[in-house]
């Protein structure tokens, strides 16, 4: 069993700041990707990236001579409305946590050392994943600690003596 170590009031206070960030980071995606193709259903393609899609949609909607009716314009404005909230959202929560950096020193020394942005490393300080129990703290290599014998040749050792060696695979594996 893995006992996990109790989180201070701050650390809990950043978690939530975290999870509703990532929350919000995939209800906005999901946003994206709902009004890229309600726009594909009416043959409207707009070029891969939100840049392209938040330059265009605009144009889009005031551009009369596009097969959408006044519904679908209306519907489309709205989604965007709701695009432009979460993304208030977002840049407030940023905000916060970029703050938090800042007068934190904690969050300041895990991202030097982890070679990180400060909202990857005010995560890392929340969780706990600093702490000097923890395998990260003892490299600053990315992926080296996480698993024990993370390099290739340590995983094609362990794959070659596992039960599942000798079975075919499919040439999508």
């Amino acid at each position: 069993m893995r006992f996990v170590p109790v989180k201070s009031i701050e650390q809990q206070s950043l978690l939530c700041v975290h999870r509703l960030r990532e929350g919000i980071k995939a209800d906005r995606t999901a946003c994206i990707n709902r009004i890229r193709g309600l726009l594909l259903e009416f043959g409207l393609a707009v070029a891969t990236g939100v840049r392209a899609l938040q330059m265009t949609l605009d144009d889009i909607l005031e551009d009369a001579s596009n097969e959408l009716n006044a519904v679908a314009r209306m519907t489309l404005a709205r989604a965007q409305s709701r695009w432009r909230e979460l993304d208030e959202h977002l840049a407030w929560r940023d905000t916060r946590l970029a703050a938090h950096a800042a007068d934190n020193q904690a969050v300041q020394r895990a991202a030097q050392l982890m070679g990180v942005d400060p909202v990857t490393a005010s995560a890392a300080v929340a969780t706990g994943a600093t702490s000097s129990s923890s395998r990260a703290a003892h490299s600053s290599a990315p992926g080296s600690a996480w698993y024990p014998n993370s390099t290739p040749a340590a995983a094609r050792a362990t794959w070659a003596r596992s039960p599942n060696a000798g079975m075919p695979t499919c040439a999508r594996c």
